[in-house]
């Protein structure tokens, strides 16, 4: 067996420790977003995704995908990472994984769960999602659920880090309402906001943490 690379040995590592959390998150928040202290409601359900970490063209990559629009679905069309409802007898670290497999094509027996960073609630479709990190040794032959996914990207996670990959924009949502200066990543000429954004400006931090260390 292979051994594992020190990025994802120090990922793992910082995963284990406190994490930047809260703070972390709502450096991506739209403003008006209610504050963590909001009590979900009775009927919330949990769903996870999965930051998937492999090694490409001498460059760490993570997976993300925009979701195909249907009538009434709230995020529809947006950039989100692989994840989906917890289904009965799963933890959400196999969640994780089944979704990620089923919607991009990454292998369910491939993937080395690492980590978890903080839960966040979408309090739009009231969903705890817990966003675990997955390490594959190897870059894996994605294919989108056709049903489910119009597209996928695989980013390199350096994009993320940099400085200018940080806007901020008006965006209008698909009730018609319209968000003022909300922040976002600009990867990929794609808007990655919302909850994606918000869960992956913690695991840059985490990532950063790491730099740091060093």
């Amino acid at each position: 067996m292979e051994s594992t690379p020190e990025f994802i040995s120090s990922i793992k590592q910082s995963l284990a420790r406190d994490l930047p959390g809260k703070a972390a998150q709502f450096e991506m928040a739209a403003v008006g977003r209610p504050e963590y202290h909001t009590m979900p409601r009775d009927d919330i359900r949990s769903a996870a995704v999965l930051i998937a970490l492999y090694e490409k063209d001498a460059n760490w990559h993570t997976i993300v995908m925009k979701r195909k629009s249907h009538p009434g679905d709230r995020h529809g069309g947006q950039i989100s990472f692989p994840g989906g409802k917890q289904e009965i007898g799963e933890v959400l670290s196999q969640t994780a994984v089944r979704e990620s497999h089923e919607e991009v094509g990454t292998p369910l027996e491939g993937v080395q769960v690492i980590g978890q960073l903080t839960q966040l609630h979408i309090p739009i479709s009231n969903f705890m999602v817990y966003p675990f990190v997955g390490y594959l040794d190897a870059p894996a032959m994605l294919s989108p659920q056709l049903s489910e996914v119009d597209q996928i990207f695989e980013i390199p996670v350096s994009s993320f880090l940099a400085g200018e990959s940080r806007q901020k924009k008006d965006l209008r949502i698909p009730e018609g309402v319209l968000l003022r200066n909300v922040p976002y990543f600009d990867i990929a000429d794609q808007v990655i906001w919302g909850a994606t954004a918000m869960i992956m400006s913690e695991f840059v931090a985490v990532v950063r943490s790491i730099s740091d260390q060093s």
